[in-house]
């Protein structure tokens, strides 16, 4: 398609895939449902069992259990909560503004058009499934913020070896590594600001969202930092993401820490068994 109707072929690329992408939410704001109760693949006893488990994990001194779509906006911009997990998510996807040059990143390597695309893969296959792995462990632990802390840390070492050589194979190792280690947070973030807000169903609704918006903010501004004129090093795009993931740590320690404090108000406030905060 390079050329057709005077369109280069990259800029085909997302006209196509973005098309396709709004095609399908169409369809899925009718098909997704709002809650357990009205998924239609499950049974009635699963539904409940789901029901029952999300019920569980709100906090049971909680007075906000009803809400309108406007309060759940106001409850959701008041929480300074919020922000703090806007900005984590900011933070974290301006690390991975890498993803759109990953291919003009390996081309440094100096192999041809075609083998540089094939080695494009495989580092985010192994992203993938870094990001399973740390979802899945972080759910099973209820731990939060060392995943999110070892996820990004691994990727700051990858950023800075793959700034700091141009060595061919050591610089291919370092895009595993900062790769697997950029994208292995994503779920456990958006995870602990779903069960973190979640008094109202409206107020978790307009978090997550807030944090989606907040995230992809970040490939804005983040498209410029990789100019042609850094090759073949990109100190400039690479320092940057490994700034952003520290600052992204940051915010994770900085809540964790507003929970701990939040945590100790509860166990005071009641001698009931109540659920906690995790962090």
């Amino acid at each position: 398609m390079d050329g057709l109707n005077g369109i280069s072929g990259w800029r085909w690329l997302f006209i196509v895939e973005g098309a396709a992408t709004g095609f399908v939410a169409i369809f899925g704001f009718w098909l997704l449902p709002n809650t357990p109760l009205t998924t239609r693949w499950l049974n009635e006893r699963e539904r409940e069992l789901a029901h029952s488990r999300m019920e569980k994990d709100k906090l049971s001194d909680s007075d906000e259990n009803k809400a309108t779509a406007m309060d759940g906006l106001k409850q959701a911009v008041r929480d300074k909560r919020t922000w703090l997990f806007c900005l984590m998510q900011n933070f974290h996807l301006s690390a991975c503004s890498f993803n759109s040059f990953f291919p003009t990143v390996v081309k440094t390597l100096g192999f041809n058009t075609t083998v540089t695309l094939l080695m494009t893969c495989p580092p985010f296959i192994f992203a993938g499934a870094a990001g399973i792995f740390f979802g899945w462990s972080s759910g099973r632990l209820h731990e939060r913020t060392w995943h999110i802390t070892t996820g990004l840390g691994i990727a700051v070492v990858g950023f800075v070896l793959a700034s700091a050589t141009l060595n061919t194979a050591a610089r291919y190792v370092a895009c595993f590594i900062f790769a697997m280690g950029a994208y292995s947070v994503n779920s456990v973030i958006i995870g602990w600001a779903s069960s973190t807000l979640s008094q109202t169903k409206e107020k978790k609704a307009v978090v997550l969202a807030m944090t989606n918006v907040g995230g992809q903010i970040g490939y804005i501004y983040g498209a410029y930092l990789w100019p042609s004129t850094d090759s073949p090093r990109y100190a400039i795009g690479f320092g940057a993401s490994a700034g952003f993931s520290l600052l992204s740590i940051c915010c994770a320690w900085w809540i964790r820490v507003l929970l701990v404090r939040e945590n100790r108000r509860i166990r005071a406030s009641t001698s009931e068994q109540v659920n906690l905060y995790g962090y």
